[in-house]
């Protein structure tokens, strides 16, 4: 799990900033990887400040994390910034989503999207178990995903 819970309000996480987060385990590989920034701690998702404010992810973040190569990475937050403009789009307008783009689509790896409580999981690693509903004709999926961590 990468720690970026002292994250405030539209801040950018970059690539460097992974790096550095990802230093403790740099000769380790992870299938999965975390990034917690507490936010449903801060703001309620049911808000719109909850999704207009978020912090979010470089697009060079997003090519460090295809890059990395993990099988699947989970967010607490709306990763990509233009998830923010998306309600204001206006009929045949695009934004660009360099999160999906780079890590989803290029890279194949399986995204799990607004997590919540990752700050009671209490360690940096875990082993991460995710069962999705068994949705038919579908590219996405309600999920429970549960941390067991060793003592």
């Amino acid at each position: 799990m990468l720690n970026f819970s002292d994250c405030g309000d539209n801040a950018a996480i970059t690539a460097e900033m992974l790096e550095k987060a990802n230093e403790p385990y740099k000769d380790r590989h992870f299938d999965s990887l975390l990034i917690r920034t507490d936010r449903g701690r801060k703001v309620d998702w049911k808000t719109t400040e909850y999704w207009d404010s978020s912090p979010y992810l470089t697009e060079d973040a997003a090519i460090w994390i295809k890059n990395y190569h993990p099988k699947v990475v989970g967010y607490d937050f709306a990763q990509d910034y233009a998830i923010r403009l998306l309600r204001n789009l206006k009929p045949g307008e695009v934004v660009e989503q360099p999160v999906h783009e780079h890590v989803l689509k290029q890279g194949k790896i399986l995204q799990i999207e607004y997590m919540s409580n990752l700050w009671e999981i209490g360690a940096d690693t875990c082993q991460l178990i995710a069962l999705p509903l068994n949705t038919q004709h579908a590219d996405g999926s309600q999920i429970r995903v549960i941390a067991v961590v060793e003592e």
